[in-house]
């Protein structure tokens, strides 16, 4: 799913994409898509990270999924039912790159024989130019209670999203939103980070990824009360 806050890659970071038809007894059961980011300015260590991410879910499609579009495509025949092949794809978007900093956001989207594709987001952040792993706590000044800022932050934000119209979130969000939240879940843009939490931990499908981008406190910022 798109992310409104994300801007289009950079002319630097090539695309190469890649498809594949997997078929059974000639007819395609399953389509994958891989669209690799390639990032020529950063540590080969996050290349490869990439490239590792790319391979296993490749290997995950091809070896476990396969076998089940070929089982399904089965199950349609012998109930002379229509089969449409599943699709599955990877894709990765940059959200800011900067000399000394590079984050992105990567989501690997499968559809099966439902209407909706279920779609997964993790995002990562580095700091550069040795390429070392970025953590969401590491933003924030040191003894700031963040994670507890984090949730409340993003509960205002909700609110104002439902107040609005904008969305409808379930009726019990906020007890869900501390149990969904994890800290891995970000990525950092030119205004700060951004949290998000996996489809349906909020909301219906429609909601899809909910996003919140958080200004980070100052220094002399006292925290937030508890409140999660």
């Amino acid at each position: 799913m798109s992310c409104p806050l994300c801007k289009p890659a950079p002319a630097a970071h090539l695309w190469r994409e890649r498809e594949k038809v997997l078929a059974w007894e000639g007819e395609p059961v399953l389509v994958y898509t891989v669209r690799a980011l390639a990032l020529p300015s950063a540590p080969a260590r996050v290349e490869r990270c990439y490239r590792r991410v790319e391979a296993v879910w490749a290997a995950r499609w091809e070896k476990g999924l396969y076998p089940r579009a070929c089982a399904a495509l089965r199950a349609a025949r012998a109930a002379s039912r229509p089969f449409r092949p599943w699709e599955a794809s990877l894709s990765a978007s940059v959200t800011l790159d900067t000399p000394e900093r590079l984050s992105l956001y990567w989501e690997a989207a499968e559809r099966l024989d439902g209407p909706h594709a279920v779609t997964l987001r993790r995002g990562d952040a580095w700091a550069l130019p040795r390429g070392m792993p970025l953590t969401l706590a590491e933003l924030f000044p040191a003894g700031f209670r963040w994670r507890r800022w984090v949730l409340e932050e993003a509960a205002r934000q909700l609110r104002a999203r439902q107040a609005s119209g904008e969305s409808r979130f379930w009726p019990d969000w906020e007890r869900r939103l501390a149990r969904s939240f994890d800290p891995e879940w970000f990525f950092l843009t030119e205004e700060g980070p951004s949290v998000f939490f996996p489809l349906y931990a909020l909301g219906p499908y429609v909601e899809g990824i909910p996003t919140f981008p958080l200004r980070l406190p100052a220094q002399e910022e006292a925290p937030v009360p508890a409140q999660f």
